[in-house]
Order: C-alpha cells, then sequence, then structure tokens
C-alpha cells in the first residue's frame, strides 16, 4: 500500500504509514495503533469531545464551535491540546483521517467487547 500511494520503498513501522496502517491485515495491529492515538485524548474529555466534533463537522472551526457551545479560539486550543497530546494535529488532512479511522476502530471494538 505504501509503494502505490507513492511512499519510499522498503520497511515501513505501522506508526509511519499514518493513515495508511489502518489498512494493515489483522485487527491486533490496527488495535496497536488506535489505542496509543486515542488514550491521551480520552484522559482529557473536553479535548477528545472538541476533536470528535471537529471531525464531524468536516474541520470546520465555525461549525464545532456552533456543535459544542464553544468559542472559536477554544475550539482551536482543545485541537493544539489534541495535537501536543497525540502528535497528531487534527487540522491536517492526513492526521484528521488518522485520528478519525482510531475513533471508528475504537467505537467497532468497544462494541464487540460489550457484545462479548
Amino acid at each position: 500500500w505504501a509503494r502505490r500511494l507513492g511512499a519510499t520503498s522498503g520497511s515501513h513501522a505501522l506508526r509511519s504509514l499514518g493513515p495508511l496502517a489502518f489498512l494493515a491485515p489483522g485487527a491486533r495491529g490496527r488495535e496497536k495503533l488506535a489505542r496509543p492515538t486515542l488514550e491521551p485524548l480520552a484522559a482529557v474529555p473536553e479535548i477528545m469531545a472538541t476533536v470528535k466534533a471537529f471531525l464531524d463537522s468536516d474541520l470546520s472551526l465555525e461549525m464545532t464551535a456552533r456543535r459544542t457551545g464553544l468559542h472559536r479560539h477554544t475550539v482551536r486550543s482543545h485541537l493544539q491540546g489534541a495535537r501536543e497530546l497525540s502528535g497528531l494535529d487534527p487540522r491536517v488532512l492526513g492526521d484528521a483521517l488518522q485520528l478519525k479511522l482510531a475513533l471508528v476502530l475504537g467505537a467497532v471494538q468497544a462494541g464487540q467487547s460489550q457484545s462479548s
């Protein structure tokens, strides 16, 4: 997958592939990528909620502010906090995609563990 999308040839760690890592075979590998992405954000629920709203608002600060009732500057501050906590900037498309995939995978896994 990395070569198909123009990445250099050779070995790649899942973390270095960004959102492409979620194409890795096996749920365990994808879980290993999603968990460390989400755990730091889960420690600060207001930042996690803002990131989710931002991703669900097509990366729009104004729409996120309206949906959450937060001021635009507060939304920006929370997104900056998410970058500092996770190393991923929700305002950058590739990072936003990785965060969204981690959230979707986390929701799927939570649903599976509840049904078990």
